[in-house]
């Protein structure tokens, strides 16, 4: 063999290895990222599966929190033989109401209140002034539970336990003698129909505060149907009082 023969040969074998270790190289690179993508999918799997782990401890918890509370249910009704009257002076406007609450959930409610409101139904119109707009009803509930939950107390409530099957009963004067109440009454505007606010707070005995709050429709029946003063009176004589659950306010439950 030649010198010139072998060294070819030697060329030949050295670009054969070279390729050789490139195409290795190569699938190294391959199988590295195969393995790399395998260990982040594997990741991404491992964080799913504890964040779907947690979410479902989370429901487990607030199902059982669900389960093992207080709730209470709310029933309100004008009281006989006087529920609404009327008297010149600091007195005003009174309306007596018989509530009743019943805890049908699983542990006593503590620190049970009751407070109520009562609005003008105002209707909505437009003059020279501009827009005036109906009395949104399921907003003045929502307000008003609002702010009976913020204060953590109402009056005329019992603030005390209301165990699991009780039910309680109590009477609930309302009083508005304000200006603003007298000219909502005078207005145009006014329908001739008050809103009555009820709400009832309590806490759970994990510390939770919750509501149940309705909006009764009061109304007059009998030829005139607005509940308004006639030369400074309110005269019920033949007429009867009518009392429902506003169809424009879902009761509701926290």
């Amino acid at each position: 063999m030649t010198v010139d023969s072998w060294t070819a040969g030697a060329t030949v074998a050295l670009v054969v290895v070279g390729i050789t270790q490139a195409a290795l190289f190569v699938w190294q690179l391959v199988l590295l990222r195969r393995s790399v993508g395998d260990t982040a999918a594997a990741a991404r799997a491992a964080t799913e599966a504890a964040e779907a782990a947690r979410a479902a401890n989370r429901i487990s918890r607030e199902a059982i929190a669900s389960e093992q509370r207080p709730w209470l249910v709310l029933r309100t009704y004008l009281n006989p033989p006087l529920p609404v009257s009327y008297t010149a002076g600091s007195d005003g406007w009174r309306i007596v109401l018989r509530y009743e609450m019943t805890n049908v959930g699983k542990t006593p409610a503590r620190r049970v209140s009751f407070t109520t409101e009562v609005v003008p139904f105002m209707m909505g119109y437009v003059d020279a002034t501009g827009a005036h707009l109906q009395t949104n009803i399921a907003n003045e509930l929502h307000d008003f539970a609002r702010r009976s939950l913020n204060a953590k107390t109402g009056g005329g409530g019992f603030n005390s336990l209301l165990f699991p099957g009780d039910t309680r009963q109590s009477i609930h004067q309302i009083n508005r003698s304000d200006a603003s109440f007298a000219e909502a009454l005078e207005s145009p505007r006014y329908s001739g129909q008050l809103i009555v606010l009820t709400c009832v707070v309590y806490q759970s005995t994990d510390g939770s505060w919750h509501e149940t709050a309705e909006a009764y429709s009061l109304h007059a029946g009998g030829g005139d149907h607005r509940i308004a003063l006639t030369s400074g009176q309110f005269d019920l004589t033949g007429r009867t009082l009518g009392w429902m659950s506003h169809p424009m306010a879902d009761p509701y439950a926290s």
